[in-house]
């Protein structure tokens, strides 16, 4: 890594450097807090099922708005459009200190995650622009290893103080505020970085996106085929994440410090392998290694479904390292899938295409995985039964992204005339 970074240009390494900052309070904010924002609403405030998929899927849902928001958004001033509108947001997490009421609890993270939906293709933008295409994979990761790290302090200290009162106050409350503060710094080192390139395509009008993501449906098979894949993911992943913190919390009886720690265990095995993750996903078929990245990911679920209720921690950290070692690559993975499925030069209508599709399914999601959730509770179902099925959503999934790389065969026309 330092023979490599000594050999970018001085502005490369300006960028590389804030954003590495940027990076570190977003893992101290990390490591601390989001493992423990559902298995507090349930715990603390009971949360419904309904509202622990609106919590997990507001980021989503927020993302239908996208393009509305990119379509105020200058060319070139995507960074301060960013800045501002995700200051404004993080200052939301210090409302945390003072509520005291789960259905204020569960709509602040809400908003928090909805808003940061409607934000979010800008950040990929800026990030074309402030790193060169034939290294931006490597420098993603290595800002995600230092990143992992201060997740990895971080949890550890979370899982010292999450259960403690801290200044007169639950741990947990004294967390997600201070959260506020720790994600505004991050924010300004991040607002400071500076443009190298301009290839990320024009903003379009609202009427534009609609007619561009109209065309994209009728025309772009792979674009298609991608988003039906990211449905059967995402339907496995949200199911998964629904019932998880229902499963610690009424089942196992998990606390706060054991949360952090399997956070800790994921943290680990991230960072392990975020530089090869980085190395293979800017040299290898993006949809092969996200399909790679996704199988890792689905084994987590068969540690949940085979699960004992008691002495657990061992078995469930196995689950963890398969977490982990996915979470390595599933950012940047996911990245290199939508730049894969680009255009004609068409980067920011892709973008905002694809998180406009992601709201769907999150929509879909919400409605049957939530649905679902709530039926087997109320029928005295076991709840693993739902790990089994996201298992084999995964393989679904999976197979669908694989049909991608079937190429046709070649009809060969006989056009030899026969003599009589």
């Amino acid at each position: 890594m330092t023979f490599f970074y000594s050999t970018l240009p001085k502005q490369i390494k300006d960028n590389l450097r804030l954003d590495i900052l940027s990076g570190v309070f977003l893992g101290i904010y990390t490591g601390l807090a989001a493992p423990l924002f559902t298995i507090v609403a349930r715990r603390e405030f009971h949360a419904s099922p309904f509202w622990l998929s609106m919590m997990i899927l507001a980021t989503s849902i927020g993302g239908i708005f996208s393009f509305l928001f990119s379509s105020i958004v200058k060319d070139g001033q995507e960074l301060k459009y960013y800045s501002v509108a995700n200051g404004i947001i993080r200052a939301l997490y210090l409302l945390f200190f003072f509520i005291n009421n789960g259905t204020l609890f569960c709509l602040n993270y809400i908003a928090i995650g909805f808003l940061s939906g409607v934000i979010c293709t800008q950040y990929n933008i800026i990030i074309q622009k402030v790193y060169p295409k034939d290294a931006r994979g490597k420098l993603m990761s290595y800002t995600r290893i230092i990143q992992n790290i201060f997740i990895l302090l971080a949890t550890l200290l979370g899982t010292i103080i999450a259960d403690r009162e801290i200044f007169g106050m639950e741990g947990w409350r004294f967390i997600f505020g201070s959260s506020g503060v720790i994600l505004l710094i991050c924010n300004g080192f991040f607002a400071k970085l500076k443009y190298i390139t301009n290839d990320a395509g024009k903003q379009e009008n609202v009427l534009g996106y609609l007619k561009n993501f109209v065309d994209i449906c009728l025309h772009d098979k792979k674009a298609n085929i991608v988003c039906i894949g990211m449905l059967l993911f995402m339907f496995a992943n949200n199911t998964t994440m629904i019932c998880i913190p229902m499963f610690q919390s009424d089942v196992l009886g998990i606390k706060n410090g054991t949360v952090s720690a399997f956070a800790f265990i994921t943290t680990i095995f991230t960072i392990i392998t975020l530089p090869y993750w980085g190395k293979y996903l800017d040299k290898k078929d993006p949809i092969i290694m996200y399909a790679l990245i996704q199988g890792i990911w689905m084994i987590t679920n068969l540690f949940y479904y085979f699960c004992p209720l008691h002495n657990y921690f061992l078995f469930l950290a196995g689950g963890y390292v398969f977490q982990g070692i996915a979470l390595g690559g599933a950012e940047v993975g996911w990245f290199m899938v939508i730049l894969w499925t680009i255009k004609d030069n068409k980067n920011q209508v892709y973008q905002a295409f694809h998180l406009f599709a992601a709201a769907l399914r999150a929509i879909f999601c919400l409605l049957f995985c939530g649905f679902l959730v709530s039926f087997l509770e109320k029928c005295n179902y076991d709840i693993k039964y739902i790990f089994l099925l996201s298992f084999f959503v995964y393989i679904l999934g999976i197979i669908t992204f694989l049909c991608l790389k079937i190429k046709p065969k070649k009809v060969i026309h006989n056009n030899t005339r026969l003599s009589s």
